[in-house]
């Protein structure tokens, strides 16, 4: 049995409620979820999407899947 799952990433601005970018993430069940909203952060700063400096702007955070 396998320990990876496939997990949607997402960075909305604050005020807004405007969505700035989703990342998809295969996530290992045994790592922490922080590790992988500073991954997709980290993405995020690397294609402009955000200023890295701006952080408490925006909501981090796993899609909810329906």
């Amino acid at each position: 049995m396998t320990n990876l799952m496939l997990r949607r990433v997402q960075i909305v601005k604050k005020n807004s409620g405007q969505k700035i970018a989703e990342y998809p993430m295969l996530l290992d069940r045994r790592s922490f979820d922080h590790y992988f909203l500073d991954k997709a952060w980290l993405f995020a700063i690397k294609e402009g999407s955000v200023i890295e400096a701006n952080r408490s702007d925006y909501a981090i955070g796993f899609v909810e899947e329906t």
